[in-house]
């Protein structure tokens, strides 16, 4: 009896030793997972502090513009919706880029003393987009169509998407400048207002009907009348 007892004993030391360093690698790699972050939210991040430091440095030029008495408006950083198979293009990744990189901007402005009121608006003022009524239209080579409605069916439903996408971006208020240039949804031809299938003047009105008062290229304002 006292032989099994000494043999059972020891395997109970055995098993409570292998439990403890058993729980020991589940608490480490907890500790690892609440550490971990993705590729894509690694990068996300990188690109907001990235951003808010330029919107600082622009904010700084601008001081200096006002000091050195040629200030003529605020000096911002405006990430363009480029194309469609990179990050931003989208209107809604392009939203989230301004907005994330303005309240990394606030956060860094307050940690330096400034007001959070102030902080707000000069992340506001120095870190803005440029939008880009082309770019935006390229994305009707990826629309996906209902194979049940007409092209024109189906390119009046991409349309009603592009304008509400850029209502919202207005919205948003992440819009800082406009470029005006046409296309057929295909490739970047960079065609005057009007040579393509943009719906630029329905765009440019949205503009105007949200209060937009940023750059626009003097084409919108013919685009308008026409």
């Amino acid at each position: 009896i006292k032989d099994q007892i000494r043999e059972f004993s020891g395997r109970l030391m055995q098993a409570q030793e292998s439990a403890a360093s058993q729980f020991a690698q589940a608490e480490e790699a907890k500790d690892q997972i609440r550490h971990i972050e993705s590729a894509d939210t690694y990068a996300f991040n990188e690109a907001l502090d990235s951003y808010a430091d330029l919107g600082i440095s622009a904010m700084r030029q601008t001081e200096k513009t006002k000091k050195e008495g040629r200030y003529v408006k605020p000096i911002a950083i405006a990430m363009e919706n480029l194309f469609p198979e990179q990050y931003g293009a989208h209107p809604e990744e392009l939203i989230k880029l301004v907005k994330g990189s303005r309240r990394t901007m606030e956060k860094k402005l307050m940690q330096l003393g400034v007001s959070s009121e102030e902080a707000t608006k000069k992340a506001k003022d120095h870190i803005t987009s440029t939008f880009d009524t082309g770019h935006l239209n390229t994305w009707r080579k990826y629309w996906d169509a209902d194979p049940k409605k007409t092209i024109e069916q189906n390119d009046k439903d991409f349309d009603k998407w592009s304008l509400d996408m850029v209502r919202k971006m207005v919205k948003e208020g992440v819009v800082g400048h406009v470029h005006l240039d046409d296309n057929y949804g295909y490739h970047d031809d960079h065609l005057a207002p009007g040579e393509g299938n943009t719906p630029i003047r329905e765009m440019v009105k949205i503009l105007k009907e949200e209060g937009y008062k940023g750059e626009i290229l003097e084409k919108a304002e013919k685009v308008l009348k026409e």
